[in-house]
């Protein structure tokens, strides 16, 4: 963690944010950078509250976050490319009523875009809790799928191979959730998610996590085969009512298989989703990649 440093070693002009995270991760010589800027100014005049509903961070820092985020380029000195240096941008800005900020436009950006807004407060620091956790844990693929791609990315990223990672752990957005999917042998998540890996797909893996309430039953207890996927708007998902546009993929499981002893997550959350190559039968941690000579997954940071 580092306070007001500057990057200076740009290709344009130099930034200085105000507290900067760099995490490593097992098996990636890549540095992942987060900024959290703290703001002490809060928005709640009216046309604020008729545009988000709730008060919130000043739109122009969160325009300073998108600067940052997308300014900071530097000269990679092994390959002499420019590369973006930080993977997102947070405002902390002083506000406590966090389920109530759970609805603001500026958090859930987080997830799409990963620039936002946080609430931080000596008694409203769960949010903030919640995403250090993600991103601490996060493997180096999904660091990488959370990010907001060049535009035309998607087709370069067709041809890269994701044959070692056949099997999908996916998250789920509550308990009504995993009960659907379980009756009705299925699994669904955005196409923009998993378009590059689509096709290499084999299993299905169902990540139950404590941010969604499922308390000691978190971690992986079911798994199942695919035996097709369709393409299709999220609004023709009927099982789970949605009025969306958006465009999902539904896989089809063959059998749903329950697991004698969980896959134990051990505190790490999912945020979105895994790719693993992994006999889940023969697993006892949930981590982000697989020792095959000691037959168990292991918690990779």
């Amino acid at each position: 963690m580092a306070y007001n440093n500057k990057y200076g070693d740009t290709a344009t002009v130099a930034q200085k944010p105000d507290n900067t995270l760099s995490l490593e991760k097992k098996g990636s010589n890549v540095k992942y950078n987060y900024i959290f800027d703290a703001k002490y100014r809060i928005c709640y005049d009216n046309d604020y509250l008729k545009k988000y509903f709730t008060s919130g961070p000043e739109e122009d820092d969160i325009n300073t976050m998108h600067r940052y985020r997308d300014a900071i380029v530097y000269e990679n000195k092994d390959n002499h490319n420019f590369e973006r240096a930080f993977f997102g941008a947070f405002v902390l800005f002083p506000y406590s009523k966090e389920d109530e900020y759970k609805n603001h436009q500026f958090y859930k950006s987080i997830d799409k875009v990963g620039v936002g807004g946080l609430p931080f407060l000596p008694n409203a620091t769960h949010l903030v809790e919640d995403l250090l956790n993600e991103v601490i844990t996060d493997s180096p693929e999904t660091a990488f799928e959370s990010t907001v791609l060049q535009h035309g990315m998607y087709e370069y990223l067709e041809k890269i191979e994701f044959n070692e990672k056949e099997v999908l752990v996916g998250n789920l957005s509550s308990h009504k959730q995993l009960e659907v999917n379980l009756k009705y042998k299925f699994y669904h998540i955005p196409y923009s998610e998993i378009r590059s890996s689509l096709k290499y797909i084999k299993y299905i893996a169902i990540a139950q996590t404590k941010a969604k309430g499922f308390g000691d039953d978190a971690g992986i207890r079911y798994y199942g085969k695919v035996k097709s996927f369709e393409i299709l708007k999220r609004s023709e998902i009927k099982e789970i009512p949605k009025d969306s546009d958006e465009l999902y993929v539904r896989f089809t499981i063959d059998k749903w298989e329950k697991l004698d002893k969980k896959i134990d997550l051990a505190g790490r959350s999912v945020r979105h989703r895994l790719y693993e190559s992994i006999p889940f039968k023969e697993c006892q941690y949930c981590p982000r990649s697989f020792d095959k000579d000691k037959r168990r997954l292991q918690i990779v940071s």
